[in-house]
């Protein structure tokens, strides 16, 4: 049975109604029986600053129910199985969000609004949740009528940033590592066939690459055509000017050292690009020789090893750009990428807890032609120190591959590299998009 019961406010200065019920709780899918409160609305000015007075005192009782209010601009939601005491929605913020027919393409997933209206949104005339303590209803001053799913509003907004994060390091959590306490084996490893025929299977590389920065497919056939089918199980190929899945060997076809049999020391690839490639792909298609061995190096490790010893140093490093260039004459290719050597999610503070990428390449760092004179010794200086901790060998965490084993490496976190060799070596390769990765981890559940 539903009870409602009318509290009188006064005098009848009516523009609508604010309800308050016993919401069907959300996110715990139980649903007790509800209970409606009903009370008339007054004026917008004055509904605020007696919603705010009040502050639900005297309005709502009952330890389930769901009280709305305005104040200063915004809805304020409370909530009981929600972790906050009060959730401050932007009025803006929820006009913006209208998911309706005309506000939302839901074929598309493109949005209809006007943003030159969001910065005068009025008050509401009207607010409550439906029947069913499911849905938040607002008419607009303008007569506009939006419909908002309350777990949607939980799950997709800014209120609930800390507790998704929460929920988010319960999925996986990055594991910092060097070769001292970390070898090959603990890679995440997963076989072809499971990963090409199951979403377990993706998800468990996926999660392993998110986790240590690198992860392997094995039981490979030693082919291009079979390595594109692995990129392609996660994402698309990054067409560069090397091509898409491209082959190599010690032959010096490019103006790049990679191409010879040298020693390599640990770098990150695309420092030209202005967004470098999200991941690397390697596989080894035959060596008839010896060496060769591919290394590895936990950079974000060593970034927060920086943090702590040289502070000014990583400051430095995360704000002076470092630019990287490519040339190739005979093909007319001078690429140039800049940008700080490290970089932070955006809005974060500028700790190892927001690292977003490293940019390192020693090999292909161009003229530096900006910066403060006064910053130049000092950009030598944290730049040098970084490089310390970087190529430290204790670090490396060093593998052969073999023909039939895929990795996949995380360009923006671990640096790789590549012991001198013999005899010859068939590589064969590819780049992916980083926004191409995450999306396939969101697929599978990995990132909210």
């Amino acid at each position: 049975m539903l009870v409602v019961r009318v509290v009188p406010v006064g005098r009848a200065r009516l523009v609508g109604a604010a309800v308050r019920r016993r919401l069907v709780p959300a996110l715990t899918g139980s649903a007790p029986t509800a209970s409606i409160l009903t009370t008339p609305a007054r004026c917008n000015s004055q509904l605020a600053a007696d919603a705010h007075r009040r502050r639900h005192k005297n309005v709502i009782t009952g330890p389930d129910a769901v009280a709305l209010r305005l104040h200063r601009g915004h809805l304020v939601v409370q909530h009981p199985r929600w972790p906050v005491d009060d959730a401050f929605f932007s009025l803006a913020w929820l006009r913006d969000h209208c998911r309706c027919r005309h506000c939302y393409d839901n074929s598309t997933f493109q949005r209809k609004t006007d943003v030159r209206q969001l910065s005068s949104v009025g008050n509401p005339l009207h607010f409550n949740v439906n029947s069913t303590g499911t849905v938040l209803e607002i008419i607009w001053h303008d007569g506009h009528q939006s419909e908002y799913s309350m777990r949607w509003l939980w799950e997709n907004s800014y209120v609930g940033a800390r507790h998704r994060e929460q929920r988010q390091s319960r999925l996986w959590q990055r594991c910092l590592w060097d070769g001292r306490r970390t070898s090959a084996e603990d890679l995440t490893s997963v076989v072809y066939d499971s990963f090409m025929t199951t979403e377990e299977g993706v998800r468990r590389l996926m999660k392993g690459f998110l986790t240590h920065g690198a992860a392997v497919v094995t039981g490979v056939a030693p082919t291009p055509a079979a390595t594109q089918a692995v990129v392609e199980r996660v994402g698309v190929v990054q067409h560069t000017m090397f091509g898409g899945v491209w082959e190599f060997t010690a032959d010096g076809r490019h103006a790049d050292t990679a191409y010879g049999r040298d020693e390599l020391l640990p770098h990150t690839d695309g420092t030209y690009y202005s967004e470098p490639p999200g991941v690397q792909v390697f596989h080894c298609l035959a060596h008839h020789g010896h060496g060769g061995e591919t290394t590895l190096v936990d950079g974000f490790a060593a970034l927060n090893s920086l943090h702590q010893a040289d502070p000014a140093a990583y400051e430095l490093l995360s704000r002076v750009p470092c630019a990287g260039e490519y040339r190739d004459p005979s093909r007319r290719l001078h690429m140039v990428g800049d940008g700080p050597v490290i970089a932070h999610r955006a809005g974060a503070e500028p700790t190892p807890d927001s690292l977003l990428r490293l940019r390192f390449n020693p090999y292909d760092r161009a003229a530096a032609r900006r910066g403060e004179p006064a910053e130049v010794e000092a950009f030598y200086g944290a730049y040098g120190r970084l490089t310390e901790l970087l190529w430290d060998a204790r670090r490396r965490l060093r593998l052969k591959l073999r023909p039939g084993t895929v990795i996949l490496i995380d360009n923006w976190r671990v640096l790789h590299g590549r012991a001198s060799f013999t005899g010859r070596r068939h590589m064969c390769g590819a780049y992916m998009a980083r926004s191409d990765v995450l999306s396939r981890a969101r697929s599978v559940g990995l990132l909210i």
